[in-house]
């Protein structure tokens, strides 16, 4: 049996008119457990920035730029009985021009395995003021420091 090893993803921090677009993290019966950046798994031989970008593309079809490094960080946590072990980057990006959705209506996405869901745009404040449950630990603590800075 070959030993189990953290995972690497990228994910991306998507801003637009004081909005945070989010994907939902569903519990194994359905329910909302909480949110998360789009993105996903970094290849074998892939940089990390690569990964975030085409995650995007191939989750909502359209284009992103990286701006900057957010930050990168360990995500130990436990899931229904089973222990997750994550790598995370965490990219702050804008659409690429023309890319940018003309509002905030929810996004229709496709996972890697074909599943849909919807991306939706929440309301930067009250994320960064503890309003929803946000994946992985500690993503909102430091927006809210990179939000302090700028």
């Amino acid at each position: 049996m070959e030993p189990r090893r953290p995972r690497t993803i990228a994910l991306a921090v998507v801003m637009q008119q004081d909005h945070l677009l989010l994907q939902p993290v569903h519990a194994p019966d359905g329910t909302l457990r909480g949110w998360r950046p789009l993105g996903g798994g970094v290849e074998y031989g892939e940089r990390a920035a690569d990964a975030v970008a085409r995650e995007v593309r191939e989750e909502t079809t359209r284009h992103i730029e990286v701006v900057s490094l957010l930050d990168v960080s360990e995500h130990i946590f436990d899931w229904y009985g089973e222990t997750g072990h994550e790598v995370v980057f965490q990219y702050v990006v804008r659409f690429a021009d023309g890319q940018a959705p003309p509002d905030l209506a929810p996004l229709a996405c496709i996972e890697d395995d074909g599943g849909r869901f919807e991306a939706c745009w929440l309301p930067l404040a009250e994320v960064v003021g503890g309003a929803y449950e946000i994946f992985p630990q500690g993503f909102v603590e430091r927006l809210g420091r990179w939000l302090g800075e700028r």
